[in-house]
């Protein structure tokens, strides 16, 4: 077999092991003297050159606070520092995370005041943020701006109001006289957005809106497009009021950006501040707004923005749908048709990409269906929405066809008792899908899907009359699909859908129970798996206490 070596080099392995084996003066350079406490073990750790020993002395900080916090505070906090800001070459990401669950459970625990914190090491940590924003843009300096930056937020949870206030300004302040990279301003958009929920109305008005505003009006799209995704929280924390009077005729300016990227943030942060606002004229506004905004992305076709827009279709139904005049709602729901059923939408970019994207917007488009059933009747149902529900069931991706199959039960739910027989053909369809995500996504929604056709008046004893529509298909898709999860030694699965089982007598007449359904559980008494006999038998019981009752 060719392992593609030539000779020379299989020698030269021969002749060169690897020696993993440590010297002993190397094994006791990182041996920690029993005779020391836990303060100098932790020194020796935090000192060590080895990083697993470096990640187990940060660990100990907040044990040593609650032993003797000044002691810790001389001794431990200056090692620490030293260790993990003065030096950071190679360092893992396990070590940055270990940083800061051990900085967060100080601050939750309260272990030292939080202006002590800001002295120790907030303000150093937000001056590591900043140095690297200026660095060269290679990968290790981006990756340790990052690691710092992620650590910084996670602390924000924590922090009192007053110090985020003091901390935000004193960081808009250094972006405005000190620090020109893009990063940095990135930085300064990201730090707006999770700060603002912490922070009250007023401060949120006269320092926070005003700085994302210069933001939001960057010379650099890059920035522009991650402050527009910080309008959405800014907003919320105003209110609806002010988020009215400030933040929306901001947003419809920079919807009409020269970049799309600023464009679909904006879009996407505009969908989720929408139900801020109730009264019947703004919302009767937005709607026209919005409108005229999905007719831009479909005439652009850039297909970032028509993944936004089909991600938040249902969202934006389910929000208007009440005020929505005829033509409105038949607008949304030829907007969805064209972007489940046009492929051209999707031809911009490369063959692969675009076919990833189309494939993306019809998952967005499946997790939005059932709320487009609130803006449709049965004869719009039948002529639009049921093609794209078959086209959906029957696509070629299979993430596709879980995420539609996922909502199944939503969908008919939506629909009503008077229509759910329309969506039976489809649902048997998924089930002859041979695509484990989709047998998957079936069986979890087995139950609840024949539950809704369930004669709750009959107590188990159906005539010929009452059974289920469809029964003779929904009867053949179901044996296909036990007969199919139980080759493929799905254990968990086939208790399940063997537990659906039981709810057959509610659905199809005595006689198809003593001549199909109890035959079938009765070869599965002696399946291999022992939960798959005894669901097997536990069905049986429950089938053969209804069939008595007749006799």
């Amino acid at each position: 077999m060719d392992v593609g070596l030539h000779e020379d080099e299989l020698d030269d392995i021969i002749e060169k092991p690897i020696n993993r084996v440590k010297s002993v003066e190397e094994l006791r350079s990182h041996t920690i003297d029993e005779n020391l406490n836990d303060f100098g073990k932790t020194i020796f750790l935090l000192t060590s050159s080895y990083e697993a020993q470096i990640i187990v002395g940060i660990s100990k900080i907040p044990s040593l606070l609650l032993m003797d916090k000044s002691q810790c505070v001389h001794r431990i906090f200056p090692k620490f520092k030293e260790t993990c800001f003065l030096d950071e070459t190679n360092r893992s990401s396990e070590f940055y995370q270990t940083i800061s669950s051990t900085l967060c459970d100080i601050l939750s625990s309260q272990l030292i005041t939080p202006k002590d914190f800001s002295n120790y090491f907030l303000d150093l940590i937000a001056y590591k943020i900043f140095l690297y924003s200026e660095k060269p843009n290679d990968y290790e300096n981006t990756e340790i701006f990052k690691n710092w930056a992620e650590i910084m937020f996670k602390m924000i949870e924590f922090l009192p109001e007053s110090v985020i206030k003091t901390l935000t300004s004193e960081s808009i302040s250094k972006v405005k006289s000190q620090y020109s990279s893009r990063k940095s301003r990135e930085y300064l958009s990201f730090l707006i957005a999770k700060s603002s929920p912490r922070l009250n109305a007023q401060t949120n008005a006269n320092m926070i809106f005003p700085a994302l505003l210069d933001l939001c009006n960057d010379t650099q799209y890059e920035v522009r497009a991650t402050a527009c995704r910080a309008l959405s929280t800014v907003s919320k924390s105003l209110g609806s009021e002010l988020s009215m009077e400030l933040i929306v005729p901001e947003m419809f300016k920079f919807l009409c950006d020269e970049s799309m990227l600023v464009r679909t943030n904006c879009f996407q942060s505009l969908v989720e501040i929408l139900e801020l606002f109730q009264d019947h004229d703004t919302k009767n506004y937005l709607l026209k707004k919005i409108q005229s905004f999905i007719e831009y992305g479909l005439s652009t076709r850039d297909e970032n923005y028509l993944l936004t827009i089909a991600k938040n279709l249902g969202t934006v139904v389910k929000l208007f749908y009440d005020i929505m005049s005829s033509q409105v709602k038949l607008f949304f729901v030829d907007v969805f048709f064209q972007m489940c059923k046009n492929e051209n939408l999707f031809s911009k970019r490369s063959v692969n990409e675009s076919k990833y994207n189309w494939n993306m917007c019809k998952i967005n488009l499946a997790n939005s269906f059932s709320s487009l059933i609130l803006i449709t009747n049965s004869v719009n149902y039948e002529n639009k929405l049921s093609q794209c529900l078959t086209s959906l069931i029957k696509d070629k991706n299979e993430n596709v066809r879980e995420a539609i199959a996922l909502k199944m039960i939503d969908i008919a739910e939506r629909l009503g008792q008077s229509q759910q027989h329309l969506i039976i053909n489809d649902f048997c369809s998924s089930m002859s899908d041979n695509s484990v995500l989709v047998q998957t996504a079936v069986v979890k929604n087995l139950d609840n899907f024949l539950k809704l056709f369930v004669k709750q008046d009959s107590n188990g004893i159906l005539n010929e009359s009452q059974q289920m529509p469809g029964y003779q298909l929904v009867l053949k898709k179901l044996f296909e699909l036990e007969n199919s999860i139980s080759q493929s030694y799905k254990y968990s699965l086939h208790v399940l859908i063997l537990e659906c089982f039981a709810l057959l007598p509610y659905l199809v007449c005595t006689d198809i129970l003593v001549e199909k359904i109890l035959p079938m559980l009765e070869i599965r008494v002696n399946a291999r798996a022992i939960p798959v006999r005894q669901a097997s038998v536990k069905t049986m019981l429950i089938i053969l206490r209804k069939i008595p009752r007749l006799q």
